[in-house]
């Protein structure tokens, strides 16, 4: 009993071993440092001289030593083992490849090609596996002992064997890896190529669908009978529709081939926001729903934003959610929180209700029974998401810095809500995502590119703000705009 415990508590050891270098060859730490560890584990378990691996070159003729760990009071070799031509030690591969391994408790009985190179670095015992990686040599693990002649357990060998075998899994795992590294790199590369080329075509592609609607506007109402109008105004509605499509497709590749700029300037926002209400009071009218707009009395007569990009943000959220809302209302609503200079919190100097069913106190108040939807982009998941979330839920983050050491930031926070057909809470994560759109959109034939809200998602973040969403499926939605501007 007294001899068997202490080799059951050998085994254990050695199987602990295993189980630490497989899970540290699996970690997220750079592969150097696991492939340096395991090394160190295995050499200080097995108290040899050094443990190294050596790595083949394509065409296979030399081999480099690529990591090594040294015993205390061994000098290293990896600096003189670099480019090795294996014509100098023909035996050496030959063994690996034929015999599994190279393995020797006294170097003077190997062969006299080996023992002439292992002597110079004062070996005398040695034990080496090949490493095969996707079922080609690839190069080999060795253990060294310099000390003295060391003749090793079958338990011991069985350990080395495990432990090679475990990092040449590894050497496959790093090179599949890379190689979708370098395909996730080369599609990267691609899909910026076709942005840029997108970019640079904008003018060419939008003059000439330009140019087609104006003259057939001219056309139509110069044709004598009403059916020739009538396919005039298809060829127009049709133009209309294709060139919203292709505003889309060549603002997304402006945005990701960097070319899409935001230039803050001094703007009077409440012009802005009567003329947009206008326009969707009159298409909300034809629709048969309700629109409102409510302005905060607290919004200065000046700020300092991207008029045009604010102008587009709006008209896609509120396009969409008028696209998707066939009873009930649509409301735009715009508050202005202002940073108090002496904190890092922001402190709301209207009292606004929070009720998406009322207009913000001491607002400008536009309510027709009517709903706008012109040019819709909603029919996407790239639009607004539905939801019964009153506007107090949903949570206020401009993208201001809260350091002490930085400036105040104020705040224009637009939300647009509506009673429409709503997104599901699992489909809201993606509604952001180009050419995406929600099983209640494409079921419900709305048609869309799926790209409206991933244009507003991006133009809101180059002006650094936030776009948030709050929905359930039949209920409606509440999108909230928060863009960082200061008062002119």
């Amino acid at each position: 009993m007294s001899d068997t415990y202490p080799e059951l508590q050998h085994i254990l050891q050695q199987q602990e071993l295993v189980s630490d270098i497989a899970l540290g060859m699996n970690t997220l730490e750079d592969f150097s440092v696991r492939v340096n560890r395991a090394l160190q584990q295995t050499g200080e378990h097995t108290d040899v001289s050094r443990v190294y691996i050596f790595e083949d070159a394509d065409d296979g003729a030399i081999t480099n030593n690529t990591y090594e760990w040294c015993n205390r009071g061994i000098a290293p070799q990896i600096e003189e083992l670099q480019g090795f031509p294996y014509d100098c030690a023909p035996s050496w591969k030959r063994m690996l490849i034929e015999e599994g391994s190279v393995y020797s408790e006294d170097i003077r009985q190997l062969p006299a090609d080996l023992f002439a190179q292992l002597e110079r670095q004062g070996i005398r015992s040695i034990i080496a596996y090949p490493l095969y990686v996707k079922q080609q040599f690839f190069g080999f693990i060795g253990f060294d002992e310099c000390v003295r002649n060391k003749a090793w357990s079958r338990t011991e060998l069985e350990l080395l064997r495990t432990i090679s075998g475990i990092i040449a899994s590894s050497y496959e795992r790093k090179q599949m890896e890379e190689a979708l590294r370098c395909e996730r790199d080369r599609a990267n590369a691609a899909n910026r190529a076709k942005s840029q080329f997108l970019a640079h075509m904008s003018h060419e592609i939008r003059s000439p669908m330009n140019i087609v609607l104006g003259y057939s506007e001219v056309l139509m109402e110069e044709l004598p009978g009403e059916e020739q109008r009538n396919m005039a105004r298809s060829i127009i509605t049709g133009g209309r529709m294709l060139l919203s499509l292709l505003n889309d497709i060549l603002d997304l590749s402006k945005i990701e081939a960097g070319r899409m700029e935001v230039a803050p300037a001094p703007v009077k926002p409440r012009p802005v926001l009567e003329e947009l209400g206008l326009l969707f009071e009159q298409q909300a009218e034809k629709k048969g729903i309700a629109f409102s707009l409510s302005v905060s009395d607290t919004l200065p007569d000046m700020v300092v934003v991207d008029e045009t990009r604010i102008r587009q943000v709006i008209f896609n959220l509120a396009g969409n959610a008028m696209k998707f809302t066939s009873q009930g209302e649509v409301r735009l609503q715009v508050d202005y929180f202002k940073k108090d200079p002496s904190s890092n919190r922001n402190n709301i100097f209207s009292s606004v209700n929070n009720d998406i069913s009322s207009p913000v106190k001491g607002a400008m108040s536009v309510d027709p029974n009517a709903h706008p939807d012109p040019q819709p982009h909603r029919g996407d998941m790239s639009s607004p998401a539905r939801g019964e979330m009153s506007v107090e839920e949903m949570s206020v983050n401009p993208n201001a810095s809260n350091s002490p050491n930085q400036p105040p930031s104020n705040t224009l926070q637009i939300k647009i809500s509506d009673t429409g057909i709503g997104i599901p809470p699992h489909e809201q994560e993606h509604i952001f995502e180009p050419f995406v759109q929600s099983a209640e959109v494409t079921d419900g034939g709305f048609g869309g590119t799926g790209l409206g809200l991933s244009i507003c998602k991006r133009l809101v973040e180059q002006m650094g703000g936030s776009i948030e969403v709050a929905s359930q499926a039949g209920d409606g939605s509440v999108f909230t705009v928060t863009i960082p501007c200061s008062e002119a």
